[in-house]
């Protein structure tokens, strides 16, 4: 079943399901089914019409990122006291041509630099870099810390853990290194923190979120064309697929393994 879900948020996109549609409706056709094979094909394309232009996967996200407000230090209750600032591991690449923070992908390298705009907010603040190999032969973990330093934050104040490849496993790796009974605030994008906090809570931690990497944002000269299809606007309602599904393997599988 845990196979299953992966597999699932592997394949699961708006493309895909559209396909879908399309291919019921042609074997409802091909076996004299005309009007399921027209409700098919009318299911389809209003499906394609609400997932390719802006306004449904732009207020679907929306909903999601506006969970939580971006951090600001007066907001924080626990700043005379030390504070663990986790950014939550994405993607990288190894190769090897370019500096530490021309490695990170854009996930990555935007809740890297949050997470270092907070700890640096706090004198007594401890940065969390998460991540496992992933390529080549360097943990995500080891790249985030090289492009921290990069960036000019003490080496002395990174801790990095290096085994966890999902979200739960960040999570678990951070009571096992860490602990529970500490200040924390967790970085990533806000359309993934909602799950994010879930993990953490139940494994006992009470996080602060700080969420990065907005996907919509209150721009004062929204772009004329929205009504129009395209990509950008599929592939942002993919994330919405995968953090939806995401959400059910989480409820499903997390109280399994919460206790460590």
């Amino acid at each position: 079943m845990y196979l299953f879900f992966d597999t699932l948020k592997g394949q699961l996109n708006s493309l895909n399901l559209i396909l879908l549609l399309l291919i019921v409706g042609f074997i409802f056709q091909r076996v004299q089914k005309k009007r399921l094979a027209k409700i098919f094909y009318a299911i389809s394309f209003m499906f394609f019409v609400l997932t390719s232009t802006y306004y449904f996967p732009a207020y679907i996200v929306k909903k999601i990122e506006s969970s939580y407000s971006p951090f600001k230090a007066s907001h924080y209750p626990h700043s005379a006291e030390k504070v663990y600032v986790h950014a939550l591991g994405g993607g990288y690449t190894s190769d090897s041509r370019l500096q530490a923070n021309a490695k990170l992908s854009w996930p990555t390298l935007g809740r890297l630099t949050e997470a270092i705009r907070i700890a640096r907010l706090f004198d007594h603040s401890i940065l969390v870099l998460s991540g496992t190999i992933a390529s080549g032969n360097e943990t995500l973990a080891s790249v985030e810390r090289r492009a921290a330093i990069l960036f000019g934050f003490d080496s002395t104040r990174i801790v990095t853990l290096e085994t966890p490849g999902t979200t739960q496993e960040e999570a678990e790796a951070f009571v096992k290194y860490v602990g529970r009974n500490v200040n924390l605030i967790l970085v990533t994008d806000a359309l993934h923190l909602p799950r994010g906090m879930f993990f953490f809570r139940e494994r006992g931690l009470n996080p602060y979120p700080a969420p990065t990497n907005f996907f919509i944002k209150m721009d004062e000269n929204p772009f004329a064309f929205h009504w129009l299809p395209s990509v950008e606007n599929m592939l942002l309602m993919d994330r919405v697929w995968r953090e939806w599904l995401g959400s059910v393997k989480a409820y499903f599988f997390s109280s399994a393994t919460k206790s460590l």
